[in-house]
């Protein structure tokens, strides 16, 4: 756990328990390990750790942001404060894919609602299903507009919306990554070099556009870094 006291963002890095006994933490999405018992109970403890961090450590209504570990961080997180109004409790990744909303990068207020939505999304994440799918389901279904059935059901709505493309970026390619980029979420990667190797491309790609070096907090994580806990901290400015 660390905190870095900034002028606009206080960031207090949370490294969870890790996977159950006897699965051994690593790059889960690469090397034959998707969909693998794993990786299914990594996206578990990420839903339960983020619940049970946000109820126990974190004060009311603060403002907590979750990133995984291969989101780049190419500009100032505190730039994505501003964008979450008293409109929103919870700001997304938009998701190229089939599913509007990507779980790997969101900002979200601690306040009742937001917990009430991770405490279901825990319930519902059985083994065999995609926590992503499922929060997908949740925010469109029991947690969406007025207009869903299961919305009039439940009497609950969470209020969200999508970061600005022009901000928080993923894909497979880095070609629309540019000065204005935030973050960008090195997704769809087969393996763990291609991962990095993407990484590295969103790098060269914000430097190619701003003729900026890369910061010192700019450091990916190794796989021996994930598997020790990554210091995430040093990421924000």
């Amino acid at each position: 756990m660390r905190c870095l006291p900034l002028p606009q963002l206080h960031l207090e890095t949370h490294i969870p328990h890790g996977p159950p006994p006897g699965l051994k933490a690593r790059n889960f999405s690469g090397n034959g390990e998707f969909w693998s018992p794993a990786w299914e109970a990594a996206q578990r403890d990420k839903v339960h750790s983020t619940l049970v961090f946000m109820r126990d450590q974190v004060p009311e209504n603060a403002t907590v942001l979750f990133t995984d570990l291969d989101v780049v961080p190419l500009g100032r997180y505190s730039t994505l404060l501003e964008l979450l109004t008293q409109d929103h409790e919870i700001l997304w990744m938009r998701n190229p894919g089939f599913h509007p909303v990507n779980c790997g990068f969101f900002l979200m207020r601690n306040n009742p609602n937001v917990r009430a939505f991770l405490a279901r999304w825990r319930e519902r994440l059985l083994p065999g299903g995609g926590n992503q799918a499922l929060c997908n389901q949740l925010l469109l279904g029991e947690f969406g507009s007025s207009k869903s059935k299961t919305r009039r059901r439940s009497r609950r709505t969470l209020r969200w919306s999508l970061f600005p493309e022009t901000l928080v970026r993923s894909g497979l390619s880095t070609q629309h990554v540019n000065g204005s980029t935030v973050a960008f979420h090195a997704i769809g990667a087969g393996d763990h070099s291609s991962k990095m190797r993407l990484v590295g491309d969103a790098f060269q790609a914000l430097s190619n556009a701003t003729g900026r070096t890369r910061h010192p907090w700019q450091v990916g994580c190794s796989v021996s870094d994930r598997t020790s806990g990554c210091d995430t901290a040093s990421f924000i400015t």
